[in-house]
């Protein structure tokens, strides 16, 4: 009997040794997939923070060039500079290391979305007749963000403009740029605070600055 014990394992000892290998097999596979989990998530988070801070540099960089150019309009003279707390469209001067030359007409959108808002672009060469905005009606939106949150522009206009200055949901001056452009968010996380000054690159100040005007908001 001896012998015979000696030569194998028992069935109880067998069972006891599958159920500790499927044990440790499902550990295993629980310690995989929360790894996968975790390194989606971080390569997800990693995307997001990507995207965020390009379309902050885009934006920064396009509103801080806008041009204060007018144009003859249906009914009078215009602004190639339009905005309202969801839509902003502008004229800006690319800069000479990009791979357009010349003018821009820039468009920005922030759209709701289930996730939250989504900004969206489109751009064209500037027209050279008419409305310099005209080409931005055939170019493609593209999508450059989505933040988990409400944005929105606000316009800061000069003391003593005909809006009183101040923070402005809608720009409606037809001859001369805000100050600044500001894209909130709210009470929401996740989106600091951007202020562009508008700076024309010509003179090097800000837009609409005069003698005695305040200085450019920081």
């Amino acid at each position: 009997m001896k012998g015979s014990r000696s030569a194998g394992f028992t069935l109880l000892e067998v069972l006891v040794a599958l159920a500790l290998l499927a044990i440790l097999s499902l550990t295993l596979v629980s310690l995989a997939r929360t790894t996968a989990d975790a390194s989606a998530a971080m390569r997800a988070r990693f995307a997001e923070t990507a995207s965020s801070q390009t379309a902050r540099s885009l934006l920064r960089d396009r509103i801080a060039r806008a041009l204060p150019v007018t144009f003859d309009g249906p009914n009078a003279r215009a602004l190639a500079f339009a905005g309202d707390p969801r839509r902003l469209r502008l004229l800006a001067a690319e800069p000479p290391y990009g791979r357009r030359a010349g003018l821009m007409a820039w468009e920005f959108a922030l759209e709701e979305v289930e996730a939250g808002t989504r900004i969206e672009v489109r751009a064209a060469p500037a027209a050279i007749l008419g409305d310099p905005l005209a080409g931005l009606a055939e170019s493609r939106w593209r999508p450059l963000a989505t933040f988990p949150g409400r944005l929105r522009f606000a316009y800061l206009g000069a003391p003593g403009d005909a809006e009183g200055g101040g923070w402005q949901p809608r720009w409606r001056d037809p001859g001369s740029l805000p100050r600044a452009v500001r894209i909130e968010a709210g009470q929401a996380r996740g989106w600091p605070p951007l202020i562009v000054p508008l700076r024309i690159p010509e003179l090097g100040g800000c837009a609409g600055s005069a003698e005695g005007a305040p200085a450019c908001p920081s």
